[in-house]
């Protein structure tokens, strides 16, 4: 989705910290319970939750959360819809 939004030549350079962020308040690179309690609530919004918890369920053996697979296909159906609607509008222009 990124790719068609931005230029070809600035996506790396944006993307980067942006991935860097929301795995920080996704809570990928700091455990969630580390964190107070207004990044707890706030993480459960973020795209790298849901991706977060249930990788972490799958190799840790527990269980994961109904809100945790709900944020996964919430963000994925969001990304995949932005992405294919900013292809049809590429592909208007050519």
């Amino acid at each position: 989705m990124m790719g068609y939004l931005l230029p070809s030549e600035n996506v790396m350079q944006i993307i980067g910290p942006v991935l860097a962020l929301s795995a920080f308040f996704g809570g990928i690179l700091v455990p969630l319970s580390e964190l107070g309690s207004t990044f707890q609530n706030v993480a459960q919004y973020t795209p790298a939750y849901g991706v977060g918890q249930l990788a972490r369920s799958a190799l840790l053996g527990s269980g994961f959360t109904a809100g945790a697979i709900a944020n996964f296909v919430g963000w994925t159906a969001a990304f995949v819809a932005g992405a294919a609607l900013l292809f049809r509008r590429d592909t208007r222009r050519v």
